[in-house]
């Protein structure tokens, strides 16, 4: 359907920023009550002020509040995921590695749960036959190309995570896969995609299921609650169940501080090896 005669870019997009920054700020500010007035008279007051957006805000101010409320209020950390890791020098300083090419798998915004982050799922394995100086940008280029062949095809290939743990440990061909998986074919299905990135044969004496007794119980759907600093807090998750969708897939070698981007169908990296789309 065409837009309307009347359509204005810019108002179309201002009122769709306007009503969601809304909604953020009146959750940061909820302690100051559903029926809040703007004013300057507190410091909390004062801040909400500086920080709701109005409909007759130019698009300067407008960002100007979404800076001041990120950045100068430090909420950052609200867009920004919160990771645990060390930097990747200091760590290739105590270890050496063959190249790991590493496939990133992501839930669909319109299936994430209420109050969760998105469910991910990272599967890598080891080019056993080279080493940080032997690797060469034609082969990882064909590599690419057969990851964009195998995982992009169809909107991106879908993994669904269960929770029940299945391996797949080859180590002499570089391979140590685990996945949390709702079925055990999903998982065979998945390694044998992999293997065949390389033209490797699934070998059934590398497979193994380690399933759980009772996994339902000991890993609930919805988490239990605890009190954290006299707050009720759920528990995270324990080998959640959902739909994750191949992202993209990343080539870390030794000696290099930053990923070499294969394919990325997700357009997060503007450089990859190969195109997803073309």
């Amino acid at each position: 359907m065409a837009l309307p005669a009347d359509f204005n870019e810019w108002e179309h997009l201002q009122s769709i920023i306007v009503n969601t920054f809304s909604k953020i700020v009146r959750e940061e500010f909820k302690d100051l009550g559903e029926n809040w007035q703007p004013d300057i008279n507190t410091p909390r007051s004062s801040l909400r002020t500086a920080c709701t957006p109005k409909d007759n805000d130019t698009a300067s101010i407008l960002v100007l509040r979404i800076i001041f409320f990120y950045f100068i209020m430090q909420r950052v950390g609200e867009i920004i995921e919160p990771w645990y890791g060390i930097p990747v020098d200091n760590y290739q300083q105590n270890v050496k590695f063959k190249p790991q090419i590493f496939l990133y798998f992501k839930e669909d915004a319109n299936d994430v749960d209420l109050d969760y982050q998105p469910l991910r799922m990272q599967v890598s394995f080891r080019l056993i036959g080279e080493s940080s100086t032997t690797i060469t940008k034609t082969e990882l280029t064909t590599l690419a190309t057969k990851i964009k062949t195998q995982f992009c095809t169809g909107n991106g290939k879908t993994f669904k995570k269960g929770k029940e743990l299945y391996t797949y440990k080859d180590l002499e061909k570089g391979y140590n896969i685990q996945l949390y998986a709702f079925a055990k074919t999903d998982a065979k299905a998945l390694i044998d995609d992999i293997l065949g990135l390389q033209s490797h044969t699934y070998d059934d004496k590398c497979f193994t299921e380690h399933l759980s007794a009772n996994a339902t119980s000991k890993y609930p759907t919805i988490p239990p609650t605890q009190t954290i600093l006299g707050e009720s807090k759920k528990e995270p998750r324990q080998r959640p169940v959902g739909t994750v969708r191949f992202q993209y897939a990343t080539a870390t070698i030794w000696g290099r501080t930053k990923p070499i981007v294969l394919v990325d169908r997700s357009f997060r990296f503007l450089d990859p090896l190969v195109d997803a789309e073309s």
